[in-house]
């Protein structure tokens, strides 16, 4: 399962591209990301990715918040099994 609670990133402090992001993942389920250019979709997928840090909320997968981890660590946790 992932969540989203008040998720915040972007580039620019004063200009996030995403704000107040709420949303629950469930297993086994397929989910479209659906957007025109420049709504986030993008920078969602490498949030929950870990491939960049939001600028707030946290990223819960599976129970362990995954949004601060270092990027070594990160990559070890995404090699692991989390479905």
């Amino acid at each position: 399962m992932i969540k989203l609670n008040n998720l915040q990133a972007g580039y620019r402090a004063k200009s996030p591209v995403l704000k107040e992001v709420n949303l629950t993942l469930q297993e086994v389920r397929i989910y479209g990301l659906l957007g025109s250019n420049g709504s986030g979709k993008t920078t969602l997928l490498n949030l929950l990715g870990t491939l960049e840090k939001p600028c707030s909320g946290p990223i819960i997968i599976n129970g362990q918040d995954v949004s601060g981890l270092s990027r070594k660590a990160a990559a070890g946790f995404r090699g692991k099994n989390i479905g």
